[in-house]
């Protein structure tokens, strides 16, 4: 079980460390139109020459089912290209995560075990305390 705590913090780790850049990613997409993938916007149905500023501007009183469509698919556009952008760095998250518990060899009574008892959150704290601190 330790294994498989230690690879959920280290996934912890990468999203923690992820998540305000992916954020600022996003705001900055929702801004600025240069930086789009026009094909990721069309797939999603997000005009990519419209940002969130003309979104803001229209009226509440005006703001109808197509309004907040728009303003969805932007977003879920926003969403996919910068998960497209950290593409390679999440499948090699993965990947590494796949060979850390290849081969994991238990007895079918300790597999049954460990799938009962499951991964304690203070397992995986203490794992992502010791990711953190280098070890």
């Amino acid at each position: 079980m330790r294994r498989e705590a230690r690879e959920q913090a280290r996934i912890d780790l990468f999203v923690d460390r992820l998540e305000q850049e992916a954020l600022e990613e996003i705001d900055n997409l929702l801004h600025n139109e240069e930086p789009r993938d026009s094909e990721i916007f069309a797939l999603m149905g997000a005009d990519p020459e419209i940002t969130i500023d003309e979104y803001e501007q229209v009226p509440v009183e005006d703001r109808d089912p197509n309004w907040v469509a728009g303003v969805a698919a932007m977003s879920r556009a926003c969403t996919l290209q910068v998960l497209a952008n950290h593409q390679d760095q999440l499948v090699d998250l993965l990947s590494k995560r796949e060979d850390a518990l290849a081969g994991a060899d238990m007895p079918h009574g300790e597999l049954k075990k460990a799938a009962l008892d499951g991964i304690k959150k203070q397992a995986i704290a203490e794992e992502k305390e010791r990711l953190a601190n280098g070890d």
